[in-house]
């Protein structure tokens, strides 16, 4: 079992990060690196856990 801090390592260590995007003005947003934090937030969210429905 890896814990949170080590997985959030191991991401940064791959170079894996988060979805990057265009602004409106046409200007690149690089995606920013997925922490401990990060993944906390992501792991309890009620939609992705199944809790409630994104839409009908």
């Amino acid at each position: 079992m890896f814990s949170v801090t080590q997985i959030a390592a191991n991401l940064t260590l791959d170079g894996i990060t988060t979805k990057a995007w265009t602004t409106q003005d046409g200007q690149t947003r690089a995606g920013t690196r997925i922490d401990k934090k990060y993944l906390h937030k992501l792991l309890r969210d009620r939609i992705y856990l199944g809790e409630l429905s994104h839409s009908d």
